[in-house]
């Protein structure tokens, strides 16, 4: 089921899949095009579990997909892990 993540669902989705802490990431694509030919976009495939499903202990792939990407980065602090 693909649904557009809006700042007003933000929170509830990240509820859903416990904010992503127990993930997996599976893959990430991100392609910036020239200028000129606006495909700038990304996905990221994630093994997370979802707090409504009952199968598989939960455990499902959450594709993220982004267009309009202007820049991307991946970062983590200490403070992030238990």
């Amino acid at each position: 089921m693909t649904k557009p993540l809006l700042t007003g669902n933000i929170d509830d989705f990240l509820d859903r899949f416990n904010r992503f802490h127990d993930a997996v990431i599976r893959e990430i694509h991100i392609v910036f095009g020239y200028r000129s030919q606006h495909r700038d976009a990304g996905v990221i495939i994630l093994s997370v579990q979802d707090q409504q499903c009952p199968q598989n202990k939960g455990w499902v792939n959450v594709n993220l997909q982004f267009v309009n990407v202007r820049e991307f980065s991946m970062t983590h602090s200490a403070e992030e892990y238990h």
